[in-house]
């Protein structure tokens, strides 16, 4: 069993931390590569304003995978096309007879396993787990120790003149800033800059101070962050930076929140400052050196910006005064977009199975549940004519097996579009069988039972009664969701009916399938493959021991001794599992017999034979 500390299941929080961190990634990614999409469509309807609100929801996204459940979200959309990718691991023979779970055990007892569960010193989730939350603390604790060292200097810098302060406060007065932000002058820094989320601190060159146009200018520009929220949108990107450091994206999308957000800052500064678009893209040129803030703090909002995006945005500035002022409508439609990217791409994915919007599941993984869920396909099924073969007025489960394969065949082209590996032996077509099978739900619950095995393999041969128990619950849970599954999907293909098939047709595949069935259990009564491979283990056995006994006849008699102890243990165990295979093939040979299946029972005899002559 996998540690545990203070009663907390190690393995499960690696797990959740991995779980989170794949699943912000992947729909982080999926939503930054469709937001840049809708940029591009939109073009220059897309205002500064609106980009950077566009890209901070991707950021929101990246931190925040989940959400309330919404039929039309992006997520909803993914698991749709997750649904129809997962009917592709469907097989085998299992029926809502109740819940099959059971390890595949040997003939002595041991559980088949192809995999073991690695040890906790040798468990790669809970290293990578481990390692990933170590980074993200210290990396989070390196910035934000950086950004009071760096805020510590600006507030040490010298307090402006009254002058300048007269400058700052008419500006947020006109601005509708009402509570003004710390001020200081820095002789080394060439750019202005606004640092810090609780109580902005306007940072600004020396240099502005003999141009009172320029000043007034630069000032606009970073009082307008203010006004914005840009230093909430700063610690946005800071601590999505932080928590997603090894993801390439994340960077990417904040180099375009830095860029829109300066060109929008830049719009309110010639809208509100005295200079001329010329004036402005020369003041720029001249502060472009950027500030000198080391790679791992907290980075303030700067009128230099980065120089990658400086010569797009002079190219934006010069090319304003060609463009018509935005109309109101424009606002609206702003709004319009952000609500309604908000909601496909921040909400979560609606419950499938008929469950409420709170996210809670219509159906839980137990076996009553499970029945219950049954049920109500049935009686979905047995609203039709064709659904009750028997008239007795309800549906069993081999009605509805047969009603929906019937459903399945009218549109095999449909379901196969939709759940492509329906057709297990790849000929472009499905047959009786094949959609009966699917219909069932065979190979999903097969899957499920093959994904436990090596789990519970490895509790057995550790003697942990306990993680057994735990597991083979878990296991469990996974086949009652998985019936959930196959029923949900039931409805799915009903759904598709165009016309309701005959009477006489489902009697038909009804009829089919018995004879198929029982044909099936007459050949695993004759053995099968599981009989000729115990034979093959008694022939193996025996010659083994052959062997070992003519080594044994060119050895001393002490060294011999243990030769023959060991061809006899092998040969007491052929022994053992000839006779075993023999009594159940003479009881199957009676039965057959019974049943008037004489050509079934000689064949059972040959093997019979076969067996005898091993």
């Amino acid at each position: 069993m996998i540690p545990t500390t203070s009663g907390i299941d190690i393995q499960s929080v690696a797990d959740a931390i991995l779980g989170w961190t794949a699943h912000a990634v992947a729909f982080g990614t999926i939503v930054a590569a469709l937001t840049w999409l809708v940029i591009r469509l939109l073009g220059k309807r897309a205002s500064p304003t609106l980009q950077v609100a566009l890209w901070s929801l991707v950021l929101v996204k990246f931190l925040v995978p989940v959400g309330p459940g919404w039929s039309l979200s992006l997520a909803s959309s993914y698991e749709r096309l997750s649904m129809r990718a997962s009917s592709l691991r469907v097989a085998g023979a299992a029926a809502e007879t109740g819940p099959v779970f059971a390890p595949i055990e040997t003939a002595n007892g041991a559980v088949q396993a192809d995999k073991m569960v690695a040890p906790l010193w040798f468990n790669w989730k809970a290293i990578a787990a481990g390692a990933y939350v170590l980074t993200v603390v210290g990396l989070g604790a390196t910035r934000i120790r950086g950004y009071r060292l760096f805020r510590a200097r600006c507030l040490a810098l010298p307090a402006p003149d009254e002058s300048t302060r007269r400058v700052v406060s008419g500006v947020c007065r006109r601005l509708g800033v009402r509570r003004l932000p710390l001020i200081r002058i820095s002789d080394e820094a060439r750019a202005p800059f606004v640092t810090g989320f609780v109580r902005p601190l306007l940072v600004l060159s020396s240099r502005q101070l003999v141009r009172p146009n320029e000043l007034e200018t630069v000032i606009v520009h970073e009082v307008t962050h203010i006004r914005r929220g840009d230093m909430s949108v700063r610690c946005l990107q800071w601590v999505a930076g932080t928590v997603l450091f090894f993801w390439p994206v994340v960077a990417w999308v904040n180099r375009r929140i830095d860029g829109a957000r300066e060109f929008a800052c830049d719009q309110w500064a010639l809208r509100h400052g005295k200079l001329t678009v010329c004036e402005y893209a020369r003041c720029l040129l001249s502060v472009l050196q950027p500030l000198q803030v080391p790679r791992l703090v907290y980075q303030p909002a700067c009128m230099a910006g980065s120089p990658s995006t400086m010569e797009r945005r002079i190219d934006m500035i010069l090319a304003l005064s060609s463009r018509p002022a935005r109309r109101p409508i424009w606002g609206l439609f702003t709004v319009a977009i952000l609500v309604a990217w908000g909601g496909f791409t921040l909400t979560g994915a609606a419950v499938t199975n008929g469950g409420p919007a709170t996210g809670k599941a219509k159906y839980l993984p137990t076996e009553k549940d499970m029945r219950i869920h049954a049920d109500a396909v049935y009686a979905r099924v047995n609203e039709y004519a064709a659904g009750d073969l028997n008239g007795d007025g309800q549906t069993t489960k081999d009605e509805c097996w047969s009603f929906v394969t019937a459903v399945v065949l009218q549109q095999s082209d449909g379901v196969l579009e939709e759940y492509p590996d329906a057709d297990r032996n790849s000929d472009g077509e499905l047959d009786l069988v094949e959609a009966y099978q699917f219909v069932r739900g065979d190979y999903d619950i097969k899957a499920v039972h093959k994904y436990a095995q090596y789990e519970l393999e490895s509790a057995k041969k550790s003697g942990d009664k306990e993680r057994f128990k735990e597991l083979k619950a878990e296991a469990f849970a996974r086949e009652m969701e998985a019936w959930h599954f196959v029923l949900d999907r039931r409805d799915r293909l009903m759904d598709m009916m165009s016309t309701e098939p005959s009477l006489e047709k489902v009697k038909k595949i009804a009829a089919k399938m018995a004879k198929f069935e029982e044909k099936k259990k007459s050949a695993e009564m004759a053995g099968g493959p599981k009989l000729a491979s115990a034979m093959a283990d008694i022939s193996k056995l025996k010659a083994k021991a052959e062997d070992l006994r003519a080594q044994a006849a060119t050895l001393s008699s002490e060294e011999a001794e243990g030769y023959y102890n060991k061809a006899n243990y092998l040969e007491q165990k052929a022994a053992t599992l000839s006779a075993k295979l023999t009594g159940a093939l003479e009881d199957n040979i009676a039965k057959l017999e019974a049943a008037g299946k004489h050509d079934e029972a000689a064949d059972l005899k040959g093997k019979l034979a076969e067996l005898q002559e091993l």
